[in-house]
C-alpha cells in the first residue's frame, strides 16, 4: 500500500505542474470500485485517494471497449483485477472527443493491452510482395522450395533455365504466402475468440482449473502467431525505414495531411456492463 501511496503523491505533483493537455494511462495498479476487483480484499482508503485525486484535476477516464478486468496473477483459480485504465484532462478530451480505449486479449502477460485511439489514422500504403523471413518458421518450407525448384524441367540454356525457376517459384510462392498468411490469420481469430469466450466466462462465473488450463494452452499457441507476425512486421519496419526515411520529408507530410476522423461503432454496450 506504501508504494502505491507514494505513486498517487508522485502523480498529484506532475499534475500540479501540468500546464498543457493530460492523458495518463496504462498500469496505474489503482482501482475506482469494488467491482474492479473479483474478490472482496480491497483498499478502500486507498481507493477514495485515488478517485478523489480524479476529481481534483477534474480528469476523465475514457472508457474501455473489451473485457473488463486487465490484469490476472494466471493461476488456475485466478485473481482479476481492473488495474489498467486512460485519464485525460478536459483540453486533451475536447481536442480528441472521439477518442476510445480498446482492451485487447492477453497473450504472454498478465496484463492486457490497452490500445488508445485519438480517431485520427494515417492512410494505408499498398503492400508490395516480398520473401518474408516469417516463412522460414513454417514446417517443411525449406523442403517445398527444394521440391517447387525441381518439379519444372527447363530445356533452354543454363541461364533461360535459372530465370524460368525463379520465375516458376516466385509465382508459387506469392499464391503460397497468401495462402499461409489467410490460415495463419484465421487460426488466429479462432484463437482470440476462443480466449475471449474463456475470459467472458472467467468474469461472469469463474472457469474450472482444466478450463483454465485449457485457456493458458490457447494463449500459447497465439504467442506462436504473434511471433510469425513479428517477424513479417520487423522485417518490413526496416524496409520502410530505408526506403521512406531517407531524405524523403513528403511522405511523413503526406501521412500528417492525410489523417482523418473515423466514424464507426466498435463496439456496443448492454445496461449495468
Amino acid at each position: 500500500m506504501e508504494k502505491r501511496a507514494e505513486f498517487l503523491e508522485e502523480l498529484h505533483h506532475k499534475m500540479e505542474h501540468s500546464n498543457g493537455p493530460v492523458v495518463l494511462g496504462g498500469d496505474l495498479n489503482l482501482i475506482r470500485e469494488m467491482d474492479d476487483k473479483n474478490n472482496s480484499n480491497v483498499d478502500l482508503q486507498l481507493m477514495e485517494r485515488f478517485n478523489d485525486f480524479i476529481d481534483s484535476f477534474h480528469l476523465r477516464e475514457l472508457r474501455k471497449c473489451g473485457g473488463h478486468y486487465t490484469w490476472t496473477n494466471k493461476l488456475l483459480n485466478p485473481v482479476m483485477v481492473n488495474l489498467d485504465r486512460v485519464l485525460v484532462s478536459n483540453s486533451w478530451d475536447t481536442r480528441f472527443p472521439i477518442a476510445m480505449v480498446t482492451v485487447l486479449t492477453r497473450v504472454g502477460s498478465d496484463h492486457c493491452p490497452l490500445v488508445l485511439d485519438t480517431g485520427e489514422g494515417v492512410p494505408n500504403k499498398s503492400i508490395i510482395l516480398r520473401f518474408e523471413k516469417a516463412w522460414l518458421k513454417v514446417a517443411g518450407f525449406k523442403e517445398l522450395v527444394i521440391a517447387k525448384w525441381l518439379e519444372q524441367a527447363w530445356l533452354q540454356n543454363t541461364l533461360d533455365d535459372w530465370q524460368g525457376r525463379v520465375r516458376f517459384l516466385r509465382q508459387f510462392l506469392r499464391g503460397w504466402g497468401a495462402n499461409t498468411c489467410s490460415e495463419i490469420k484465421k487460426r488466429k481469430q479462432e484463437l482470440l475468440h476462443d480466449i475471449k469466450l474463456l475470459d467472458a466466462q472467467a468474469e461472469d462465473g469463474g472457469l474450472t482449473e482444466e478450463e483454465w488450463a485449457t485457456r493458458y494452452n490457447l494463449e500459447e499457441q497465439l504467442e506462436g502467431i504473434y511471433q510469425f507476425e513479428e517477424l513479417i512486421w520487423q522485417k518490413r519496419a526496416g524496409e520502410l525505414w530505408l526506403l521512406e526515411g531517407d531524405a524523403n520529408t513528403s511522405f511523413f507530410h503526406s501521412a500528417a495531411n492525410g489523417r482523418h476522423r473515423k466514424c464507426h461503432i466498435a463496439c456496443f454496450f448492454e445496461r449495468n456492463t
